[in-house]
């Protein structure tokens, strides 16, 4: 096989595994990512993408503040290797705007407390060439966090907020120790998947005011939205979507009113079953829960969960039962 040929196969080898570390929160570390980038150039110096997306990871290492990482990516990628790579991508490719962007921080490195007027174009390059890119904007906008012009750097944030899913959890990760979440809100103006990824880290990190916050701001948007999906099977989503919320915010009667709009949707579904006998359960309507416990138990018979919770149902109607017989 042609060293063209075996390039090929390693970058697709890449290329898929990188996409199902993002499809199924599998983990494909960054030093493997590395590797299969510099295996790809190896056998073909002239893989402008291959080069671009080395760069591009090496940066963006960079950027995150894990001094444990970025001492591996060191361990598998040179300073030196960074810059040669990066000069032959401006020189065949010079539309790749991650080459600017990696002389240009090599200059500022060498004098951080001066500015530099070489370094200042070379940016200016960057911005004009990939205004639209959300890894080099996430990259500029951390370079203009850094320097303290803080609104430049969440412009430039704002536009890879809302094109890229692992930007976004990266930038929340980052940033919700940092700011509240009515400013990244005001600033980043998420989309509705964005919002979930603000509501996710702040919770993540107990932070409950912001949590609840974003919580009401995404029920407000899904009741706005709802009316406009025309599958069932994703109204049917949004309506679990909202009753997990109102769950959160302890809102327990809608919660239990938006199980029940999902179920009438998608009577067959278990997991929507399965969640409305617990609200049930919740709400102490143990006849009713019962009735749906004994469908789950007829489709899924080794579920132990329904077996325990369809036992402790029925005793306590049982007693609810004698209670109201004694009453009498």
């Amino acid at each position: 096989m042609m060293n063209p040929a075996i390039a090929a196969k390693t970058w697709s080898d890449y290329r898929l595994a990188t996409r199902d570390s993002e499809q199924d929160d599998q983990n494909v570390s960054p030093v493997e990512e590395i590797a299969f980038l510099k295996a790809t150039i190896a056998k073909d110096p002239h893989h402008h993408d291959a080069m671009e997306h080395l760069l591009l990871k090496c940066e963006l290492i960079e950027s995150q503040n894990d001094a444990p990482l970025i001492e591996k990516m060191h361990t598998a990628m040179s300073k030196n290797e960074s810059l040669w790579n990066a000069e032959r991508l401006l020189r065949s490719a010079p539309l790749k705007a991650i080459a600017y962007y990696r002389f240009a921080r090599e200059i500022e490195s060498k004098n951080p407390e001066e500015p530099s007027p070489l370094a200042e174009k070379l940016i200016q390059q960057v911005s004009t060439i990939a205004d639209r890119d959300p890894e080099i904007q996430m990259l500029l906008g951390k370079r203009f966090f850094m320097k303290g012009q803080i609104d430049e750097g969440f412009r430039c944030w704002q536009v890879a907020f809302n094109h890229d899913p692992v930007i976004q959890r990266s930038l929340v990760k980052q940033l919700r120790f940092l700011f509240p979440a009515a400013m990244l809100v005001e600033k980043l103006q998420p989309e509705t998947p964005g919002m979930w990824q603000l509501y996710y880290g702040y919770a993540e990190i107990n932070n409950t005011d912001s949590s609840q916050w974003l919580a009401r701001l995404l029920i407000d948007r899904l009741t706005l939205e709802i009316d406009e999906i025309d599958s069932l099977v994703t109204r049917a989503g949004t309506y679990i979507h909202l009753h997990t919320l109102h769950r959160r915010l302890d809102e327990r009667d809608l919660a239990l009113d938006y199980i029940r709009k999902a179920v009438r949707i998608r009577p067959d579904y278990y997991s929507y079953q399965y969640v409305l006998a617990t609200e049930l359960v919740h709400h102490q309507n143990f006849r009713e829960a019962i009735d749906v416990l004994r469908w789950c138990q007829v489709r899924r018979p080794e579920d132990a969960n329904v077996s325990r919770l369809l036992k402790s149902c029925t005793k306590q109607s049982i007693a609810n039962m004698d209670a109201t017989s004694s009453l009498r």
